[in-house]
């Protein structure tokens, strides 16, 4: 069975109460509304519509009834919702004009903290990259390539974890006084001494048991690399 089609009335109605809810919003605002809607021209309550007058109520939403509204009271007196509507559209816009310039100072600033960010870390990698390099500079180290290519692995998987942590290890060894010393040594019996007092400084970077292990290495085993039989004048001589 087909439902019945609503009447003009009905339809009339339905609108009439669609516009009376979307002024509720704004008299939350301040407005006080009259529509006229349910009357006729001579104040009764309408009891019919046309075809046209329901096209019309479709076609109507909040921004055409506040010309039925007023602001206002008694004492202070009142001003057409119209009036009050275009003053309330330009402290809108001023606001939102505001709260755009707010969004993009601050977008402007994060983006200024950003930047700052990573200069000071590219800056800092930086100098933490020329102490580390500076400190292992092979031709201030006088061991033997095979001894000082063990240091330099402990360096290069300490700058893998942390760059700015193992340029401190080194200025903490410089601060103390041990890099240097180990530096100038050449004799592979220091070599296990010094590789222990080293790793000390990069947070288990090599354990005493790597050490351990490397003792019973045949690569590194307790030769002279034929240092021994080299004056120490003539060291001075080759190392400047």
């Amino acid at each position: 069975m087909r439902s019945r089609k609503p009447s003009l009335y009905e339809q009339a109605l339905k609108q009439i109460k669609r516009l009376e809810r979307a002024t509720r919003r704004a008299e939350k605002r301040g407005y006080q509304f009259d529509l006229p809607f349910r009357r006729t021209r001579t104040g009764e309550e309408k009891t019919r519509y046309t075809q046209k007058e329901v096209e019309r109520l479709k076609s109507l939403h909040l921004k055409d009834l506040y010309k039925y509204s007023k602001v206002g009271t008694p004492e202070t007196g009142y001003k057409s919702g119209e009036e009050y509507r275009k003053e309330e559209a330009r402290w809108q816009a001023q606001q939102a004009a505001r709260q755009r310039w707010a969004n993009e100072w601050k977008r402007r600033r994060e983006q200024e903290e950003r930047e700052d960010r990573a200069f000071k870390r590219q800056f800092y990698r930086s100098i933490s990259e020329t102490v580390i390099n500076n400190a292992m500079r092979r031709e201030n180290w006088r061991y033997s390539d095979r001894y000082y290519e063990k240091f330099l692995e402990i360096v290069n998987r300490a700058k893998e974890i942390n760059v700015d942590a193992t340029a401190q290890a080194f200025q903490d060894m410089i601060n103390a006084g041990v890099l240097q010393p180990i530096q100038q040594h050449y004799k592979p019996d220091n070599f296990f001494f010094d590789l222990a007092e080293f790793s000390e400084y990069f947070d288990g970077i090599i354990s005493e048991d790597e050490v351990e292990e490397l003792k019973n290495d045949d690569e590194y085993e307790e030769d002279n690399d034929g240092f021994e039989y080299i004056e120490d004048g003539l060291l001075d001589e080759i190392f400047g």
